[in-house]
């Protein structure tokens, strides 16, 4: 299912998770954009 971005931030190890709106976390195999992308 897929699942709205609410937030970034790195785990324990130093790796990339995408906070999602259900409230779970998904970790991303590249670095996160930092700008918003239309």
């Amino acid at each position: 299912m897929k699942q709205a971005i609410s937030g970034f931030h790195t785990d324990d190890e130093g790796h990339w998770e995408a906070q999602l709106a259900c409230g779970h976390n998904q970790h991303v195999r590249h670095d996160p954009p930092w700008m918003i992308r239309e």
